[in-house]
């Protein structure tokens, strides 16, 4: 049997839903030498440590060879240290394991990184926030119904 290319996945290649796309939640160096930098982050895990073996290779002294790992799962994101020398901390606190949220500051070593995520990214709080819009507008329309009938009554 022939293919086309393009119709077989290359070996090892991620499922789409786990790739990685411009708005995908990433994290921003703020201090030297990754200040400014982006490294994105997929669904699952992503180790992150001085070891060339990691996710994201982060060649700074105080980083341990395989410091922290971050997981996200069905939108939701958290941190673990993983038993570095000098911690991982999440906005100031030290942590073995915490919850992340879009603009939480994590510092491992002397190496700070800012976390975003995009609000389309997170199906929940985009159905929430339909969900709060069409109930405002529901509540208003039967205050208004209401309003009205009283008139003519």
């Amino acid at each position: 049997m022939l293919f086309r290319s393009g119709e077989i996945p290359s070996v090892g290649q991620a499922p789409e839903e786990l790739s990685i796309t411009p708005d995908s939640p990433a994290l921003i160096g703020l201090s030297e030498p990754f200040d400014g930098q982006r490294f994105s982050l997929r669904a699952g895990r992503t180790t992150m440590g001085r070891s060339a073996n990691n996710d994201m290779t982060l060649t700074e002294p105080s980083i341990s060879a395989t410091h922290a790992r971050i997981i996200g799962e069905r939108g939701n994101w958290r941190v673990l240290n993983l038993l570095s020398t000098n911690g991982t901390f999440v906005n100031g606190k030290k942590i073995s394991e915490s919850p992340l949220r879009h603009g939480d500051r994590i510092r491992m070593g002397r190496v700070e990184f800012v976390f975003q995520t995009s609000e389309t990214l997170d199906p929940s709080r985009k159905r929430s926030g339909n969900r709060t819009t069409v109930v405002a507008i529901t509540l208003a329309l039967l205050a208004a119904a209401v309003g009205v009938a009283y008139l003519f009554l």
